[in-house]
Order: C-alpha cells, then structure tokens, then sequence
C-alpha cells in the first residue's frame, strides 16, 4: 500500500489491498474513526452521523476539532498511549457536535497498522441518551429529595425490608438520623410482636387507600405511633414503597387517657349513686346480723357442750361469718372513706400486706417471694388503704396458686400519662384467667371462686383509682395470672372518696 498522506478520503480507505474495510465497519453501529500522524484518515457513516457530518467533512482534520476544549489534552494522551502500549482503556469522552452541541461517548483506542505506517483505531458508542435519562433521573431524584425533606412529617423509602432513604422528620421522631438507619432492616423499628404481620404486609401489592396506626421503637427502646401510607413507588431505578405518616403518639395517648378517665368517671358516677343504697342495706343488714351472731353466741353458752347440736351451730357461725364479709365488702366498695394522702415507703406497705396473706398461704402449701425492696422509693398514698389493695391481690393470688407453687411481687418505675409512677406486679402459676373473663374481672360479684363475694377486685379497682393510678389483669405466656398495679409518684390532686 502506498504511504497515506493526510489528504487521503474514506474512498481511499475503503480501497486499501488486503483489507475489507467497508464490510466490517461501513455498516456498524458501533462509531469507528481512524487517525494517522495526528488527522483523521477514516469516520464510518455513524460516527459522522452522531457529530452530523457528511463522512469526508472529517477525513484530513485533526481530532481536537470534534474533542471537548477541556478534553483534548486527555485525548491528545490517550492517542499516544495506544501508539505506545497497543491499547488505552474505556473512557467517556465529550465530543462536540457540527451544530456546536455535546455528545457523549464510551470509547476506547488501540493501534494498528496500515501499509503506510501505525493508525490509531478509536471505537465506542453514543452515550448521550444514556447520560440525558441519568441526568433526568438525578434532577427528579433531587426534585423527590427536596419536596419530601419540606415535608413536616415522616417519609421514608423502602424496598425488600431495607431503608432506601428516609427525610429527617422520620428519622428524628425514632431517634436516629438518616444515616443511621439507611440500607438498615426495616424491622429494627417495629416491635417484635407485629413482625409477622409486617412480613405479611411487605410480601403483597400495596393496596389503594390504605392508612394504619402501628407502634415503631424509638432508638432509646420506648414506643412512638404513628399513622402511616403507603403507595408504590420507584426509586433510583428499583420498585420501592414510599411511606408517608405523621407522629400519633400524643394524641393516642391523649384519646386513651381521655378514654380511661371517662370510664373511671363513669364508674365512679355509677358507683356514687348506688353507694347510698348499698351503704344503707348493709347496714339495715348488719344490725339483725349482729343480732344473731350475739344470740347464736349466748345459746351456744346456755347449752353448754351438746354434740349433736355443735355442726349446726358451727354451720350456722360460717355463714354468719360469710354474710358479715359481704357487708363489709359492700360498705367498702359503695361507701368507701375518702383517701388520706401522705408521703410513706411502699415496701413496709407491701411487707404487712404479705404477712395478713402468711397464714393462708402456708395452709395451701404455697410461698410468697416478695420482691419489693427500698429501691421502690416513696409515694403519696393513704397506707391503710394501699396495704387492702396489696392484701386482696395476693390473697387472690394464693387462692389461684397450686399447693407447692410461688406468688412472686415485683415493682419497677414505669409512666402513668405521661407522668413518672411505680408498677407493681403480683404473679402466680395457676390456670390464669379465662380470655372472655378478662374483661369483666374487676366488675362487681364477678368470681370464679367458690364461697368469694365478688368484690375484692373490684375494691382494688376503686382505691387504685382514687390514687389516680390503674390496675390490670392478664396471663403470663409461661402460664399463670398477672395483676398490674400502677401508682402516680405525685398525685397532682388528692382524690375525694368516689
């Protein structure tokens, strides 16, 4: 082949022995453009076409005409390399257009030989839709980022249980910051109770309308709520869910404490108006009960040592005894003495309550272990009236216990509306509660027990509340009943007798 001079055309090219030039790249997509001593020798219709020109518009020019400004002495070097090395690596490049507008390229360079000497094949494909899809996709990714962080509330992107992005109102109402919980499991902030019912939601279609309240830990271990939304989404390219809420806490505390007040209100207004009546009947009642005890006593006496009479006489002590309890249950719960509140300790409370409860214990063979020390602290309570919730919780306890089986008392701090309390648990190992009694428990006359009134429940219930605390019942998942009672620190206002 004759040595190529710079005026050589893509005719030229296309001509040279030995070398099918036109079949192998006239028709490539792929854009091809060749350089001799520092000019372009070849461009194949696709390069020209890209840069909008005829192909020998460009044969005989150097290739900084098409070459980015900021460009040409990275290019200038890659031309070199390839002469020097036989190749130079992938790299994008800008190019620029006849119009004077830019294009993007993935190229690369290797050397060659013609019969005139080296060339330097450069070989790549137009990236410039590519690179306008990313940029499109990086100002709506930024569009997103910026209307979703002027959002007030929490908003976050998931996909496959992990956190693609979260604005910081949702990072800040659990405690962390976006970066903390980014490519993080989406269950490290729920509880572990609603797992199940989470991977269930996760695994199907997000359905139209639909918004929740679901509970979410707080990166201190305490409970936030919020109410959420979810619709689907794509983000950075990948099918995702974007969730969009607001902090429920407060006022789903606000509604159930609004809830609970009025409910104690209702009771206690329920309660105000029969106590008159049942304060009334039992004490029209324990006149003639007392009446009888006495003359039960005195003919016990008068007849002196009869055995054929004495099981009816010690019947008929039983259940004077018996109805005598009833009274007194009933003046307590529908009269009872205003509370009389005072700072005192709770375990030396605790302590007389447990041993009222010894004896009955032992006889049904079963221990208390009480666990409340000094650590408990103090409250402002009427101590005579707490000691009779303690002592009726763990009598109530031992009547459930099986013979050789442990009542256990336990308290920790805990909150009562928002406010700091004491929580005090009274366990056992029994059969626990029915599910469809628990609501009823601490109704007045509701027992399960043979030969109980009814109503030592629901007196817990009544001076709990007059102490402006709560008390609750449920079972243990190891079996067995738990009573909870919760006492403000520092009542705000020291209640009058309901």
């Amino acid at each position: 082949m004759p040595h190529a001079s710079h005026s050589n055309t893509n005719s030229e090219v296309r001509a040279t022995p030995g070398l099918d030039f036109y079949r192998l790249v006239e028709h490539a997509s792929d854009l091809i453009l060749i350089v001799q001593q520092g000019r372009i020798i070849y461009a194949n219709p696709a390069f020209a076409k890209t840069l909008g020109y005829a192909p020998e518009e460009l044969v005989g020019r150097p290739p900084a005409v098409i070459v980015h400004p900021e460009e040409r002495e990275n290019s200038r070097a890659r031309v070199e390399q390839a002469l020097r090395e036989g190749t130079a690596r992938h790299t994008e490049r800008r190019l620029v257009r006849k119009d004077g507008s830019i294009v993007t390229i993935d190229g690369s360079a290797f050397s060659t030989t013609f019969e005139s000497g080296p060339v330097v094949v450069l070989m790549g494909h137009d990236l410039t839709d590519r690179k306008r899809a990313e940029d499109e996709q990086r100002r709506s990714q930024a569009d997103f980022r910026a209307l979703v962080e002027a959002i007030p509330g929490p908003v976050a992107v998931h996909a496959e249980g992990r956190f693609l992005y979260l604005n910081a109102a949702a990072a800040t109402v659990l405690g962390y910051s976006p970066d903390e919980l980014l490519g993080r499991s989406v269950f490290e902030v729920i509880p572990e109770h609603h797992h199940a019912e989470a991977r269930k939601r996760l695994a199907k279609p997000v359905p139209p309308e639909w918004m929740i309240e679901r509970d979410f830990l707080h990166k201190d271990g305490t409970s936030r709520i919020l109410t959420i939304a979810e619709i689907s989404t794509t983000f950075e390219g990948r099918p995702a869910r974007l969730t969009v809420g607001f902090d429920s806490t407060n006022r789903v505390k606000a509604e159930q404490a609004l809830a609970a007040s009025n409910a104690a209100l209702r009771r206690s207004e329920a309660m105000s108006a029969i106590g008159s009546l049942v304060a009334g009947v039992a004490h029209e009642v324990r006149n003639p009960l007392f009446g009888m005890t006495a003359t039960l006593d005195a003919l016990g006496s008068r007849l002196g040592p009869v055995p054929e009479a004495e099981p009816f006489l010690q019947m008929l002590r039983r259940e004077l005894d018996r109805l005598n309890t009833l009274m007194r249950d009933l003046l307590d719960y529908g009269k009872p003495p205003a509370a009389q509140l005072t700072r005192e300790p709770l375990a030396p409370v605790v302590q007389v309550a447990v041993r009222a409860c010894a004896a009955r214990a032992e006889q049904r063979n079963v221990r208390i272990d009480n666990a409340v020390g000094e650590e408990a602290g103090e409250l402002r309570m009427d101590a005579a009236r707490i000691t009779q919730v303690f002592q009726n919780l763990v009598e109530n306890a031992v009547q459930h216990a099986p013979a050789g089986s442990r009542v256990r008392i336990e308290a920790s701090s805990a909150e009562l509306g928002g406010a700091p309390a004491l929580e005090v648990r009274i366990l056992d190992s029994g059969r626990g509660f029915r599910p469809d009694d628990l609501p009823r428990v601490f109704a007045p006359f509701f027992t399960r027990r043979r030969g109980g009134t009814g109503l030592g429940l629901s007196i817990v219930q009544r001076i709990t509340e007059q102490h402006g605390g709560s008390v609750e019942a449920g079972n243990r998942p190891e079996g067995g009943a738990v009573l909870t009672v919760r006492l403000p620190r520092d009542p705000a206002v020291t209640p009058a007798a309901g």
